[in-house]
């Protein structure tokens, strides 16, 4: 029991009782009693004997020379024995993001109805510079609410349509039971980005409904014999689509805060575009990906994103943390001590963007961070752009020339006069009581009160304004905005 636990000080007061039973029951010399006992002390901690140790080793050559020699092979294996723990498939993903930025090409693809298998398989991608490699098309069966049954109707329904490929959403409806493909099913893979090649996910999410309901009436219609004109005569063409009514009315746009966060919730990852994508985090920063041995010892600041966090209550019953933190360049696992952890427990929340000062330590051959200090990350422009606001000049032509060339000529100079970094908008009054509005881009300016005096006086008044931008609440609204 004391070896099963761990526990060296529980094992170490069953010493001289296990020495004392060997001698008397086992006819054992001290020495020799002392002699196994010392051979068990260190299971105490951990151990195994040779047999376990052996195999183990053996499974671990032969997985390492798997991933080495056939990466893609390996991980689209790893990550279908995975699908049934969506943390796991997370990090198998972001294994495969730090392969392919460690320089082996390959590549993790989107679900994808006409293309995904049920497991996780491999497809030939061409790059941008023409080049192939391979990549691993992510499994149906680990979209979230996609149960089995599901899937395997999906395919073989899919082996039947021209070309082995579903036209339309109205193709799959009518093609796969509706007993298996329900509106939850669709939706999931609508949300998954799986059904991207058929049209919009907005789009697709307003005609869900009517293709469901469609789909239904032309199998029924089948049942009874009234579609399959063709079934007398032995022909197996596939069920054509339904053509119902479509709504003139265009969808509007998902925006793509909701699309992210659809895809994380049913695949636990983002595809179309990483949230950390369009952040600037500026030059002191270190990206995940450039850790390397060589950073040991050192303090490094990160922007990154929690994508798990692990609880671990320690020998004093205190808690620390093992944080997952990933970015666009890769993933690295950090350590939160208790007290650091405490302290900064209430910014580790999955998907969180956070900014940390962390010390980088070498274990097992690989970096490992040591938080300091952790806060949700500000974009470092923000103060700057509110000091930057932008100036709006209305311009109302008179309609003859050199009195016109004269304004703008004025307008010119004093605008450089105050040289600067703020942008500059004109907006230039039409007779018909429209407006032409123009971004001055080699007019930019240093605001102050003489600039606005010297405008008023060229211009007139009610023709100066100034804009300061709204910032956005987080990183989500941002993306949000077009």
């Amino acid at each position: 029991k004391a070896v099963g636990k761990k526990d060296l000080e529980v094992l170490k007061a069953e010493e001289e009782k296990f020495v004392k039973g060997c001698q008397s029951h086992g006819g054992l010399s001290k020495q020799d009693a002392q002699e196994i006992w010392e051979w068990m002390l260190p299971f105490a901690r951990y151990g195994f004997n040779k047999a376990h140790a052996a195999a183990y080793a053996q499974i671990t050559y032969q997985t390492a020379y798997l991933k080495a020699n056939y990466p893609a092979e390996y991980m689209a294996a790893f990550l279908s024995t995975a699908m049934g723990d969506s943390d796991k498939v997370v990090k198998g993903v972001l294994e495969v993001k730090r392969m392919e930025g460690a320089g082996i090409p390959i590549q993790i693809l989107p679900p994808n109805l006409n293309r995904s298998q049920r497991d996780f398989s491999i497809e030939t991608v061409i790059a941008e510079e023409g080049t192939e490699l391979q990549g691993v098309r992510f499994g149906l069966a680990a979209v979230k609410n996609v149960g089995v049954g599901a899937i395997d109707a999906i395919i073989a329904a899919r082996a039947t349509q021209p070309d082995e490929t579903f036209a339309s959403l109205d193709a799959l409806c009518a093609a796969v039971d509706t007993k298996l493909l329900n509106k939850r099913v669709v939706e999931s893979l609508i949300k998954a980005g799986a059904l991207d090649d058929l049209g919009g996910r907005g789009e697709l999410m307003s005609q869900l409904d009517g293709a469901i309901a469609a789909g239904q009436k032309a199998q029924e219609a089948k049942r009874r014999g009234q579609a399959d004109l063709f079934g007398s005569f032995g022909l197996t063409e596939p069920l054509p689509a339904p053509t119902r009514p479509r709504s003139p009315i265009l969808t509007e746009e998902v925006p793509r805060k909701t699309i992210l966060a659809w895809e994380k919730e049913v695949t636990g990852l983002y595809f179309s575009e990483h949230p950390l994508s369009l952040i600037e985090t500026g030059s002191d920063v270190t990206a995940l990906g450039e850790l390397a041995p060589e950073f040991e010892g050192k303090k490094v600041t990160i922007v990154a994103m929690v994508s798990h966090v692990r609880r671990v209550i320690t020998k004093r019953n205190t808690t620390m943390g093992i944080i997952t933190l990933e970015d666009m360049s890769g993933s690295v696992e950090m350590v939160a001590f208790p007290e650091s952890f405490e302290k900064h427990s209430s910014f580790f929340h999955e998907d969180e963007i956070l900014q940390i000062v962390a010390k980088a330590e070498l274990r097992n051959d690989a970096i490992q961070l040591v938080c300091e200090s952790a806060a949700t990350f500000v974009q470092p422009d923000t103060a700057s752009q509110q000091a930057k606001p932008t100036l709006h000049l209305t311009l109302r032509p008179s309609g003859e020339y050199w009195r016109d060339t004269d304004l703008l000529n004025r307008l010119r100079d004093t605008l450089k006069t105050f040289d600067g970094e703020d942008t500059v908008v004109l907006h230039i009054a039409e007779p018909d009581g429209s407006t032409r509005s123009f971004r001055a881009d080699g007019w930019r300016i240093n605001y102050c009160a003489d600039l606005e005096q010297g405008l008023l006086e060229i211009l007139g008044p009610d023709t100066v304004r100034r804009e300061f931008p709204k910032q956005a609440e987080d990183i989500y609204e941002a993306m949000s905005a077009d």
